[in-house]
């Protein structure tokens, strides 16, 4: 089974061809192996709403199709989730330079001074999820999930990887 993060969830249900489109069809994903949680949907939800109000009235048919769609297929954040992103906070992930900076705090001081900064902690809760189902994670690939993937046995999949040639 495959539990989608945010993006490739968004991608999933653009409606447009995309990576994550390609590699479901070439891969022979069945709809029925696709999973969400519930936190994939509120951080969803908060994508578009974040989104210019032309984009959110696109955005907001397919969200809420999709979690039509996925109904029987999503789960919500439980107990075992909870220890276990307890566990991958402590950590203490951080993101690499190169990478998508977050959002500045209100100090102003975004990252450490060596470049680094610390994993955004929401972010953890899915492959926590992933983890504690064994499912198959569905990201983009980020240098920190090499950790999940090496010492927690976290199975990644990232449809948006260039296959090699």
């Amino acid at each position: 089974m495959y539990l989608f993060d945010v993006q490739p969830f968004l991608d999933l249900i653009r409606g447009t061809e995309t990576p994550v489109t390609r590699w479901a069809r070439a891969n022979a994903i069945p709809d029925r192996l696709a999973y969400v949680s519930t936190v994939v949907l509120g951080l969803a939800e908060n994508a578009i709403e974040d989104r210019p109000a032309r984009d959110r009235a696109l955005w907001r048919p397919r969200l809420v199709e999709a979690k039509t769609a996925f109904q029987a297929r999503t789960f919500d954040f439980d107990p075992r989730d909870a220890e276990e992103w307890a566990r991958l906070l402590s950590l203490g992930l951080e993101e690499q330079p190169g990478e998508e900076r977050p959002a500045e705090g209100p100090s102003g001081q975004g990252g450490s001074p060596a470049g680094r900064w610390p994993v955004d902690g929401a972010v953890l809760m899915v492959p926590a999820q992933a983890l504690v189902r064994r499912y198959r994670f569905v990201t983009r690939r980020r240098p920190w999930h090499d950790v999940l993937v090496r010492d927690h046995s976290l199975h990644l999949v990232d449809p948006y990887a260039v296959p090699p040639a």
